[in-house]
């Protein structure tokens, strides 16, 4: 999170690592559903970060009817995976 606010020009404060468990009257009709897991959080966990380079995209291991679909999205996905914020 340092350093997406770096890379935003934005202060960095370590509130920004909790903060209280439970939703928001924000969070719509829909909250129960779509954030379930995040009302029961109450900061940031631990996971693993992956890229491109660490798990590469072989068309061999993934579904022949979804091979065009990965074919045309890669391009996007290798932009956007150069602009993250992985460390």
């Amino acid at each position: 999170l340092d350093a997406l606010c770096r890379r935003l020009g934005m202060r960095f404060d370590e509130r920004m690592l909790s903060w209280p468990a439970g939703g928001r009257a924000e969070d719509g009709l829909w909250a129960p559903w779509w954030y379930a897991n995040t009302h029961r959080q109450s900061g940031f966990s631990e996971h693993a970060i992956s890229s491109a380079t660490d798990n590469e995209h072989d068309e061999a291991s993934v579904e022949p009817h979804v091979r065009d679909a990965l074919r045309e999205c890669m391009p996007y996905y290798e932009k956007l995976l150069a602009a993250a914020v992985l460390h």
